[in-house]
This record gives C-alpha cells, structure tokens and sequence, in this order.
C-alpha cells in the first residue's frame, strides 16, 4: 500500500473519528460561510470513492498522471489520496496528464474524454452546467463508488507522487519527509501555500497524526479568529522541494 495513502489507513486504524481535515469558506463566492470538517474515517472513505472512480473510468496505476487543475480546497485533498492509493502521479499540468481533475467546465470542455469535472459547494449533487458528454461529473456519480478500495497500486519508490512547479517529490521522499522522528505529532495546523504545498504539508501531516485546517479567502481578523477556535498554529509554504 503506497505512502501517503497508507499513512491515513494507519492512522485511521489507531484513531477513526477524530477529525484530520477542516474546511472554512470566507472567499466571498457561492459557498462563502460553508464549513467541512472530515474525521479520518470521512476523509478515507471519500478518498476511496475517488480512487474507485479514477481506476474503473480511466485504469488509473501507477505511472499515471493525473492532473489536479483545481483550487486549494478540501476536495483536492481527498483527489491527491486517492491518486496516491494507486501509485499515479500528482501533477499540475492539464496538458500533460493522462486525466485531468478540475473545476474549470472550460478546461473539461477542451479535454473531454479525459475530464473529471469537480463541483466544490459541499451539498452539490451534480454540476450547474451540464459537463461534455464524455467527462465524468463527479458530483452526479462519486456516491456511486465503493467506500473501501480493494486494489491499491503498488508504485515503486522512486515513482513520481508529486509533481508541481518546483516540486518533483518520489513516493520514498515523501515518506522520509513525512516520518522524521524530530517532527512533532498531533498537531493541528493551518496550511497555506500553493496546491503543491499543501498537498505535501497534509501527507505529512496526517503521518504524524495530526490534523490540517484549510481556510480560502478571510481577512486576517477572520483568519485569526477561526485558528483561535480551531486552535490551531500555521504552517506556510511546505516542506523544502525536493528539487
């Protein structure tokens, strides 16, 4: 079972209802004011959903990019693990992706038979648009998939799991980054950064039991009053790339 996917089972095997993934709207947009929180067990079961989806629709393995064109958000985060389940490639590239997941019905609409097409509110139950023939709307389908995954990839460990501007990180960095002994466990952290970033703080960061905490948009005065009552520290700009 690769890493960081199988960071998340152990940690949910130790503790499956505390919660390891926190959401807060404040951009202003159509979900402004929405709150996500996902214990371990939510968090897994979406995350198995997504890799069900990616390996009956697109054979997904690994060695298989799949680009996420979408925002920081806490769908990203459960697209990333099960991308990781099965050993793919994170990659922030549409145009050289094997799959493509995004929230842009644009770019959905150029790659269509490779697409699929994110809806981000948390009540969505299918797009607002309809998506091209031959992509995938996720939110119209995902409930669909089994909630656990039976055939997690086996990538090897120098296998590609994360590859952004400035950040080309194995699957065997990963795990080293994430499981320093030096590094403290449980925390609760605020991530900022870009997609990568955060995508590589949250790996690391459920490795040690901890918990992430993600907040779009807000002044600083609402920033500063939803990690108080989240108690929570802040963490920017992720581990150093790799490369």
């Amino acid at each position: 079972m690769p890493f960081p996917y199988a960071a998340l089972v152990s940690t949910c095997r130790a503790d499956s209802a505390s919660p390891r993934l926190t959401w807060y709207d404040r951009s202003g947009g159509p979900s402004d004011g929405e709150r996500v929180e996902l214990s371990g067990r939510l968090l897994l079961m979406w995350a198995n959903k997504a890799a069900n989806l990616l390996l009956e629709e697109h054979d997904v393995a690994p060695g298989t990019r799949v680009a996420l064109a979408l925002p920081v958000h806490w769908r990203a985060c459960y697209w990333a693990l099960a991308c990781w389940a099965l050993g793919a490639t994170v990659s922030a590239d549409p145009d050289a992706a094997d799959v493509v997941v995004t929230d842009d019905s644009r770019l959905a609409d150029r790659v269509p038979e490779r697409s699929i097409l994110v809806t981000l509110p948390a009540l969505a139950r299918r797009a607002p648009q309809e998506p091209p023939a031959s992509a995938i709307d996720e939110a119209a389908t995902i409930s669909g998939y089994p909630d656990d995954l039976s055939m997690p990839g086996d990538p090897s460990p120098e296998d590609v799991a994360l590859d952004f501007p400035e950040r080309h990180t194995t699957y065997r960095e990963m795990s080293v980054e994430a499981t320093r002994e030096s590094d403290p466990t449980g925390e609760r952290l605020l991530l900022d950064g870009d997609l990568g970033a955060v995508l590589q703080d949250a790996a690391r960061t459920w490795a040690r039991s901890g918990s992430v905490l993600l907040i779009a948009g807000g002044n600083a005065e609402q920033r500063t009053t939803v990690m108080a009552s989240e108690r929570a520290s802040v963490r920017r700009g992720g581990p150093t790339p790799s490369r």
